[in-house]
């Protein structure tokens, strides 16, 4: 009896798990449980993304309510809001955080909430609002860390379209300016979160909510999570133009240059699907140097190396070696923009290969890492040839022509542009 009664106990807690109702998610794989502990399901548990029967369509500036259903709410916990421009995330994705709740997720309680009819959570705290982005398909996820129990990551996907994106060149020069902070991840990829507390995001974004116990928030300045990162949910940045945008909505990036840009990679060059080497979910990023006046970037965030690769034409360099050696340098700088270094690289590290276009070493697999295809840099912005941390991102020499045009632009109309 007692065996059949823990039985019956473990199936309670299983099937009481958490799920999102709304936005509806994706309807393949979906289940209430956490990801797998390896991180091979991350991200969204879905394999084919097949879309759920009833469209999420918000307008910029909408507030949407985050809509939960079960009971194993294990003491409550930290979740983030975040967005993909990608239709069919992979491990190599970038995610923005466009909000963050620390604490009292999905509700402030000691443990588990009672079984009650259909086990919703309508939780009028947890609602978040659609940013300044251009109209299109995005994937929205949500993503939880509970604060009791075993250490975990939980994780809904759902697609919805924007509509209502301004194509004015101020909100352009706006969108431009935002930058949104990666995805917090852990519990599945070698870092892993204390238990009995809430955490705090490292990288949380500008809209924060703390709707538990202050007592259970994480101290300033504690680390949310242990260990090393194998892979992260991105280095966010500003939000580029979703693959699902109409030529209508205004959704291309705007091809007239803004007059600073921040040689801070991880956010202003709107570098996509990189992934930490060390200490937490965050890759490294450069010095800042703001003061540097050139262009804004244009291109959106990177794609995925192998939905990339093919499109690309880029030819893999079978004879290179990985990012620590010289060979491997000289190879790459010597090849076109489409090609450039392949195999295994120490993750995060970037590769310039002549100055106008680099790569990245991403995540290959749960073992394994390789150069992600090559991608141009931003207008204005060179790099330094060679594998570093940081590119040594510098600004071009402008033409005196288009100095002139920029600044007759920002005099223009009595006001400054950040």
């Amino acid at each position: 009896m007692s065996v059949l009664a823990t039985a019956l106990l473990g199936a309670s807690a299983v099937n009481a798990h958490l799920v999102m109702t709304n936005p509806s998610p994706f309807t393949d794989d979906l289940t209430n449980s956490p990801l797998d502990a390896s991180g091979s399901n991350f991200p969204c548990k879905a394999t084919n993304y097949d879309a759920p029967s009833q469209e999420n369509v918000y307008s910029v500036g909408e507030s949407v309510q985050l809509k939960l259903k079960g009971s194993a709410t294990h003491g409550g916990g930290s979740c983030q809001i975040s967005l993909s421009t990608d239709e069919k995330p992979t491990k190599q994705s970038n995610w923005y955080v466009i909000k963050s709740f620390e604490g009292g997720c999905p509700v402030d309680t000691t443990g588990n909430l009672a079984e009650n009819a259909n086990n919703v959570i309508d939780n009028p705290g947890l609602n978040f609002t659609i940013p300044e982005i251009d109209a299109g398909k995005y994937t929205m996820a949500w993503t939880w860390f509970n604060r009791v129990g075993n250490r975990e990551m939980y994780m809904n996907c759902a697609p919805i379209t924007v509509q209502g994106g301004s194509s004015s060149k101020r909100s352009e020069e706006e969108k431009r300016s935002t930058n949104y902070p990666g995805m917090f991840v852990a519990n599945v990829n070698g870092c892993d979160t204390p238990d009995s507390v809430n955490i705090r995001f490292p990288k949380p974004g500008d809209d924060v909510a703390y709707l538990g116990q202050a007592s259970q928030l994480m101290q300033e300045g504690e680390s949310a999570c242990t260990g090393s990162a194998k892979f992260s949910g991105g280095e966010g940045g500003s939000i580029g133009s979703p693959s699902g945008s109409s030529s209508g909505s205004g959704s291309s990036a705007s091809s007239e240059p803004s007059p600073i840009v921040s040689a801070s990679l991880g956010l202003s060059l709107g570098l996509g699907g990189g992934s930490a080497p060390t200490g937490g979910a965050y890759a490294p990023q450069a010095a800042s140097a703001s003061e540097v006046s050139a262009p804004a970037p244009t291109q959106s965030a990177a794609p995925a190396a192998e939905s990339s690769a093919s499109s690309s034409g880029s030819t893999s360099n079978s004879g290179s070696s990985d990012s620590g050696s010289g060979s491997g340098s000289s190879s790459a700088s010597s090849s076109s923009s489409s090609s450039g270094a392949s195999g295994s690289c120490t993750l995060g590290q970037y590769n310039c290969l002549d100055g106008s276009s680099y790569q990245q070493c991403v995540q290959k697999d749960a073992e394994a890492t390789e150069w992600g295809v090559s991608q141009q840099m931003a207008a204005g912005v060179t790099c330094t040839v060679g594998v570093s941390a940081d590119l040594g991102a510098q600004a071009s020499k402008l033409k005196p022509r288009m100095n002139s045009m920029r600044f007759g632009k920002r005099a223009h109309g009595g006001h400054r542009h950040a």
